[in-house]
């Protein structure tokens, strides 16, 4: 083979194979430029709501004065205030000797009666044998079987006298009716106290309530079990799930809000009645909704909205432009429907700002529905 430098060519055939060299690298060229590197994710399913914004204060569902059923002098007040109780612990005990000396001679009637019953039934049974006989008249037996009688009903008194006694003995002794905290001791040893007298406040901790009132607007879209989530100036960071426990059909006319009970957990004692409290009421809940990241939306200047979806032509992997609609935002990302968009789509979120219609482009990155 005999290898021709250009130098000993003439200038004419040189500019020509120059000429003929670049126009073979066009098309190779333009092939590489039209190639667009993107980054895609695909569509992600996820729960979608609105988020009505709430503000309110954090109460007891329950707050109690306690108070004696009986009067008497107070004999011991086995709480303080802060204390933290059970349902049925002892909280005070007023003196109750005298209703036990009660209960003793009650005791001691009865024990009366029930001999006098005894005797009379003897009776009886001794009438009825001379019956038998013909030794005794019938008046006798109507005696003797009204004597049984009576004694049998001094029985049932008496012992209705004994259960309303053992009763006036436990109202001497004051229980909590329910777990909580005593936020106020309001009586000492010694005090002598009526039925309208108050001994302690008791207000239950394990379970709190925010109350918070929902615009008009919004009260249909509320319901008994609407979810929400709370969040606590007092606690950053901390977060609680709930739901709407109450929704009260009565509205304020001035603001035209509706109230609305949210019951909180409170086992593990980290939240305290008179926190404030920020709650999220989360309304028009859509459980599979489609989102995906707000860079993936490309807005016109007309207003209208879409999104490049993958697509596979004849073996090329292409961009199609899609028309969207949106909706709810979810932090970074966004709620989109489009019939022609499902769990399977696969849709570009970075270099669709310099795509055209059916590009080819090249996937450089598939970005996880979690990033």
């Amino acid at each position: 083979m005999c290898l021709i430098s250009p130098s000993r060519l003439p200038l004419k055939t040189t500019q020509i194979l120059l000429i003929a060299w670049v126009l073979s690298w066009i098309p190779f060229a333009a092939a590489q430029e039209s190639t667009v590197p993107v980054t895609v994710v695909p569509v992600r399913i996820a729960a979608v709501n609105d988020e009505i914004p709430l503000s309110g204060t954090v109460t007891t569902r329950r707050t109690v004065h306690l108070s004696s059923r009986v009067e008497g002098y107070v004999q011991e007040v086995l709480v303080d205030a802060g204390d933290e109780v059970e349902a049925g612990a002892v909280i005070v005990t007023l003196d109750r000797r005298l209703a036990e000396i009660e209960l003793s001679r009650v005791r001691a009637a009865r024990a009366e009666a029930k001999a006098r019953n005894d005797e009379a039934r003897r009776q009886l049974s001794e009438v009825m044998q001379l019956v038998e006989k013909q030794h005794v008249a019938g008046t006798t037996v109507a005696s003797a079987k009204a004597e049984v009688a009576i004694q049998d009903a001094a029985l049932r008194r008496l012992d209705t006298d004994i259960v309303r006694s053992r009763e006036l003995l436990q109202r001497h002794t004051i229980l909590a009716p329910f777990s909580g905290v005593v936020s106020r001791k309001l009586v000492e040893v010694g005090q002598w106290v009526e039925t309208s007298s108050s001994l302690v406040e008791l207000s239950e901790i394990e379970r709190l309530r925010v109350e918070v009132g929902v615009p008009q607007n919004h009260f249909e879209a509320t319901q008994t079990g609407t979810p929400v989530t709370v969040y606590f100036d007092a606690l950053p960071g901390f977060i609680l799930s709930a739901t709407v426990s109450k929704k009260i059909p009565i509205g304020n006319s001035t603001t035209r809000t509706f109230p609305v009970r949210i019951d909180l957990d409170n086992r593990d004692r980290r939240i305290a009645p008179g926190m404030s409290a920020n709650v999220r009421l989360l309304t028009n809940h859509s459980p599979e909704a489609m989102v995906l990241p707000l860079d993936a939306i490309v807005r016109e200047a007309n207003g209208d909205e879409f999104v490049w979806v993958v697509k596979s032509v004849d073996g090329v992997t292409k961009g199609r432009k899609t028309r969207v609609t949106t909706g709810r935002s979810l932090d970074t990302w966004i709620e989109v429907n489009s019939p022609d968009l499902d769990a399977q789509s696969k849709v570009i979120v970075y270099g669709n700002e310099r795509l055209d219609e059916d590009q080819e482009i090249t996937i450089a990155e598939e970005l996880d529905v979690a990033d």
